[in-house]
């Protein structure tokens, strides 16, 4: 792993959580990419590979619970 890379692999879910919201709350504002991935220091694709995963996920369907 490079070492731009590093602080991902120390960030916490929660950050990684905030880094999503960051990049939903400001999807249309030009360099937000650029000026989130210098300031937490990792690569622009990587955050768009934590985005497009979050996506992902948020997809997905819950299991339904029934209740009795």
């Amino acid at each position: 792993m490079s070492s731009k890379s590093s602080p991902l692999a120390r960030s916490t879910a929660s950050q990684r959580a905030e880094w999503v919201s960051e990049l939903v709350a400001h999807r249309d504002t030009y360099g937000v990419v650029s000026h989130l991935s210098q300031t937490i220091g990792v690569l622009r694709q990587t955050l768009y590979k934590i985005f497009i995963f979050t996506k992902r996920a948020c997809l997905v369907p819950l299991p339904t619970v029934e209740l009795l």
